[in-house]
């Protein structure tokens, strides 16, 4: 059993596209508190600030542990978060913070913080406590994740209102960034930990400032981390990218594999029921 610590509808699409069909619980961290402590704790040994890596990192540790800590604590009850969401939904990932090296202030995302595309995770839980127990007694892993991009010696998260989206696209468009997404798993009930940042390079295309006015028009990108999808309507301005796609989108499959392996689990056994073998025969 896997638990997503993101209402990320990017996220959660990935996951089922692999066969896994998660619990979907969202943390209440405090991202800036978590980014201030990480400055605070890299100026103590010395460094100028804390890199994309590390950041994304430390905002995905801060989710897995804290949706963890509620299996632990307070059992959750069926309601509007705890739920599995509906089908729909375009893919995910981000995180606060932009300027030089994480600097600036993050914004809201009135979705879930750190969402790469449209969409929302729907609520409706079902049998949550009896879910909570399995999970608990089943040995089930809670994933936890966060992303940024890197780019022109900057690290920018969401944008949060379209003049700062439409600045931002004109600054990048035709330039090359690196979309960092950090991972966190933890293994109920004893809380092993395994982590790893998945770390892709992105080429942007060369939009016109009418396409990418119409672009910030339909919102999709003020939420999303470098202001971009790449499954959604952003993803016919990205050229290409070097590494795992599925990192710009949110979850790095290989990398999580890897995580649950680590903590002694098998990939195999998260697929869903009836999932993680083709549904329809190939084209011949």
């Amino acid at each position: 059993m896997l638990i997503l610590a993101s209402q990320s509808s990017g996220r959660l699409a990935t996951l089922r596209a692999a066969g896994i069909e998660p619990i979907v619980r969202v943390s209440d961290v405090d991202e800036p508190a978590v980014l201030a402590a990480l400055a605070r704790e890299r100026r103590t040994v010395g460094d100028p600030g804390p890199s994309g890596a590390q950041q994304v990192q430390a905002l995905a540790r801060a989710k897995a542990l804290a949706v963890a800590g509620t299996f632990k604590a307070d059992p959750p009850r069926p309601g509007p978060v705890e739920a599995e969401a509906p089908k729909a939904g375009s893919a995910g990932a981000g995180s606060p913070g932009t300027g030089p090296l994480g600097a600036g202030a993050p914004g809201t995302d009135p979705l879930e913080a750190g969402s790469r595309g449209v969409g929302r995770p729907g609520s409706g839980g079902r049998d949550a406590g009896g879910r909570d127990a399995a999970a608990m007694s089943a040995g089930a892993f809670v994933v936890g994740c966060d992303s940024m991009l890197e780019i022109d010696g900057r690290i920018v998260g969401k944008p949060g209102d379209p003049r700062t989206a439409v600045e931002r696209w004109r600054s990048m468009r035709g330039a090359t960034g690196i979309l960092h997404t950090g991972h966190t798993l933890v293994r109920l009930p004893d809380g092993a930990t395994a982590e790893g940042v998945s770390s892709t390079v992105v080429h942007f295309a060369h939009p016109s400032d009418a396409e990418i006015e119409a672009y910030v028009a339909t919102g999709e990108p003020l939420w999303c981390a470098g202001a971009f999808t790449i499954d959604g309507l952003g993803g016919a301005f990205v050229e290409g990218v070097e590494g795992d796609p599925h990192g710009v989108v949110g979850l790095s499959l290989p990398l999580l594999r890897r995580l649950v392996i680590e903590l002694g689990g098998s990939w195999t056994d998260l697929w869903a029921q009836g999932r993680g073998r083709a549904e329809t025969e190939p084209d011949r």
